[in-house]
């Protein structure tokens, strides 16, 4: 009896290292297993698609992730469905880690790939490789779906949308593919080339952002260029060891984006099997004159950092520590050339054609909170517009309205009557009065305007800095 319990959980132990579930179901929009309930798992995992766009025949990275820190990733089925619910594609065999990957094949040939056994407590993240093969002409979206099996519990989850890449073709001038300058400084930022340039006179580079919460902004070029285009983030006004993203055009004319890391000229990946890692809703188009490039950029990436084996981090970016953190002040530079970025010496970015024309540092972190809730230390703000309030629609405008209509009521000057030494009349003089006047409230109030005035001018200068407006800032 004494032995029972080791023995007990013991095999506990092993049942929970060496855990085996059977799905049902796998071609259908959700698997099930014998004995376990399901829910929503969106909050716990994600499906990290590494691309967000496809060709026929293009092979497609991914990954299911884990979003915190829960049992991590146990059995699991993934698939890839149509817009009519059928499974469409297929996965490869490549090997990830020591999991022993099946396949099962759907009645029109697509496979779906699922483990039904692990060795361990669970994973973290499991990256997985998707082909886009023997899809229909007409299918312009896919989204993936996975059945994820922690802690004897089912978590449903699904992807953002895998949609068709846009055929080289024609792309007009419309409101959605172009940048309007108007708004420029209000609701948008801008870097604009030449600095002069307008909607009518059309810009040879134009790129707007938008900030979109605490730790997104959206991005939208427009250039005229036939190569490819892109923006440069620096951490001093100087060109070199910068992050560039770029949106670059292949021979057939698709535009992709790429997160790279320039030292001088030679660019490289951020992530050498994730081109496009740290950013997300990618779009590019491209026409005989301009390129068209939008994307979604982590302002500061504070994802785990940890490191495997090899002393990589464990999301692959061997750059990782290049990506310029948009919350601190940070120069920008736009790029976009004719020429192709890859030649016979490899990856090439013209000099020529990246100068930094914007002469002081961005703060993306100041745009994020609305102008009509100030932040917590932005006290000599409220000071600043206290006092002109204050000074200009209270004080000023009784000062101009004695002026204007006390003058009659408290004059300045009386008149008095000259008198001679023998009490004789002999006319009338005007003489200021020693009395109460208008300017006894007139003068005071109007030095108190000017006072009020440069005490909240020098505040708001105190809250920024001492720096001066300029260009875009």
């Amino acid at each position: 009896m004494r032995y029972l319990l080791p023995t007990v959980l013991i095999v506990l132990s092993i049942e929970n290292i060496y855990s085996q579930v059977a799905f049902d179901s796998f071609c259908s929009t959700e698997a099930t297993v014998s004995g376990l309930t399901s829910m929503d798992g969106s909050d716990e995992f994600e499906i990290d698609l590494y691309e967000s766009k496809f060709l026929p025949d293009d092979t497609i990275l991914l990954a299911i992730k884990q979003k915190r820190p829960n049992n991590g990733i146990g059995e699991f089925v993934i698939r890839a469905f149509d817009n009519e619910y059928h499974v469409v594609g297929r996965f490869d065999d490549r090997q990830t880690g020591n999991l022993a990957l099946k396949h099962n094949t759907c009645t029109n040939g697509a496979s779906v790939i699922y483990v039904d056994k692990i060795e361990n407590r669970g994973y973290r993240e499991i990256p997985l490789a998707w082909q886009a093969t023997g899809l229909s002409s007409n299918l312009d979206e896919i989204v993936f779906r996975a059945d994820i099996v922690s802690n004897q519990q089912i978590y449903r989850v699904k992807s953002a949308p895998l949609k068709r890449r846009s055929g080289p073709e024609f792309i007009p001038y419309s409101e959605d593919q172009s940048v309007n300058i108007d708004y420029c400084g209000e609701s948008q930022g801008c870097l604009i080339v030449p600095q002069n340039c307008n909607n009518q006179a059309k810009c040879d580079y134009a790129l707007s952002w938008q900030v979109l919460d605490e730790q997104t902004a959206k991005f939208h070029i427009v250039a005229r260029a036939s190569g490819f285009v892109g923006i440069g983030f620096s951490n001093d006004e100087k060109r070199g060891d910068d992050q560039v993203i770029l949106c670059t055009k292949d021979v057939q004319g698709y535009v992709y984006v790429r997160n790279m890391f320039v030292s001088v000229q030679t660019p490289q990946y951020i992530s050498s099997d994730r081109p496009s890692y740290g950013l997300r809703d990618t779009d590019g188009y491209a026409n005989a004159s301009h390129i068209i490039c939008k994307f979604i950029r982590t302002l500061s990436l504070d994802a785990d950092t940890s490191v495997d084996d090899s002393g990589k981090t464990r999301d692959g970016a061997n750059n990782r520590n290049k990506i310029v953190n948009l919350k601190e002040p940070h120069y920008m530079y736009p790029v976009y050339a004719d020429q192709d970025l890859v030649t016979s010496k490899g990856m090439r970015i013209p000099v020529q054609d990246i100068p930094i024309v914007n002469n002081h540092p961005i703060n993306f972190e100041r745009r994020i909170y609305p102008k009509s809730h100030p932040r917590a230390g932005s006290f000599l703000a409220k000071i600043h517009a206290i006092l002109n309030i204050i000074a200009w629609i209270l004080l000023a405008s009784a000062g101009v309205m004695v002026s204007r209509y006390f003058d009659t009521i408290w004059p300045e000057y009386e008149r008095r009557v000259v008198v001679d030494g023998n009490g004789v009349v002999t006319g009338e003089k005007l003489q200021r009065r020693r009395r109460f006047s208008f300017l006894s409230v007139f003068q005071p109030t109007m030095i108190t305007v000017a006072i009020l005035t440069w005490v909240a001018f020098f505040a708001i200068l105190f809250e920024l800095d001492w720096k001066w407006t300029h260009g875009t800032h």
